[in-house]
């Protein structure tokens, strides 16, 4: 990642089979081989198949250190072929989307192969604009703002999103209830989360605890932004 300023990776293919839960251990050469991207701050995007499966996606996306991404058409509706579950944070548009194909042509394509890469170039220019601000964010946070940040999908509940790239160059982390401003509604929000907190929006630091870090981190934020 050092030599070539790798930040992401993305992956459309998967199988036929989808599996509910993670599945780490069905191939340990290719789970280890993502772990490893990971620890060197590299996003890995899979698509998560197209069995329109409402329970399960396919493998490599069940891979718990990759980041599983479905699609929505283009009016934020879930697709009827796209897998999803549990295991996916972020949709992005996957049908009638123009790209390049073989022989230097453009043409239309439709699946969940093609919203991987949409959620690949968000995080690449994610990556980039946290740079140019000289701040660092590493997978498991880029993928949590990415969901903070989403558009809800009209027919899904909102705790699944489709990306929203403009709102994440403008998320401000302490503005919880994302309002615009730092406030007595993101203080209720930090204190109700206060404790142990694997990856949630609350945990201003990313380390696995709402504290008094956090706490700190918020109020120097605090006013209008």
């Amino acid at each position: 990642s050092e030599e070539y300023k790798i930040s992401v990776i993305t992956l459309s293919l998967g199988t036929i089979a989808v599996f509910q839960n993670h599945c780490d251990d069905v191939y340990m050469p290719v789970s280890q081989s993502l772990e490893s991207a990971v620890a060197k701050n590299i996003s890995v995007t899979i698509a998560s198949g197209n069995g329109g499966n409402s329970n399960g996606i396919s493998w490599p996306a069940c891979i718990s250190s990759s980041i599983p991404v479905a699609a929505t058409n283009k009016n934020d509706y879930l697709t009827s072929y796209s897998n999803y579950n549990d295991l996916v944070k972020i949709f992005a548009p996957g049908t009638a989307i123009t790209s390049t194909c073989f022989y230097g042509t453009y043409c239309t394509k439709t699946g969940t192969s093609m919203a991987t890469p949409m959620v690949a170039g968000a995080i690449a220019i994610a990556n980039q604009y946290k740079q140019l601000t000289e701040k660092t964010m590493p997978p498991f946070e880029i993928e949590a703002v990415l969901k903070q940040t989403g558009d809800p999908i009209i027919n899904l509940p909102e705790n699944w999103k489709r990306i929203n790239i403009n709102k994440f160059l403008n998320f401000k982390r302490a503005d919880l209830n994302n309002d615009s401003q730092v406030a007595s509604n993101d203080l209720a929000l930090l204190l109700g989360a206060w404790g142990n907190c694997e990856i949630c929006p609350e945990d201003l630091n990313s380390d696995g605890f709402v504290g008094d870090a956090d706490l700190s981190l918020l109020l120097e934020s605090w006013s209008s932004l």
